[in-house]
């Protein structure tokens, strides 16, 4: 996603690669069949993905905002 984003999103503006990226919200489904612990691990994975390839993307700031739905146990996503 991040290199799709740097390479492809980006360059079509054209944005330089000089221009810093800065993430500031992001997310992924929950839902009825993804625990605490699943939701934490992806999290880790999100995280220490970008905090890895900051350099390779130009990316300045990350700020965690995520938003959960008020009923996690409802299969629709959009509900």
């Amino acid at each position: 996603m991040l290199s799709q984003f740097r390479n492809v999103n980006l360059a079509a503006g054209p944005i330089p690669q000089t221009c810093r990226i800065h993430i500031a919200e992001n997310g992924w489904p929950t839902g009825p069949t993804c625990t605490y612990e699943r939701q934490a691990t992806v999290l880790e994975l999100v995280i220490r993905t970008i905090h890895e390839h900051r350099a390779q993307f130009n990316i300045t700031h990350y700020e965690l905002f995520a938003l959960r739905a008020a009923n996690s146990s409802n299969p629709d996503l959009l509900a």
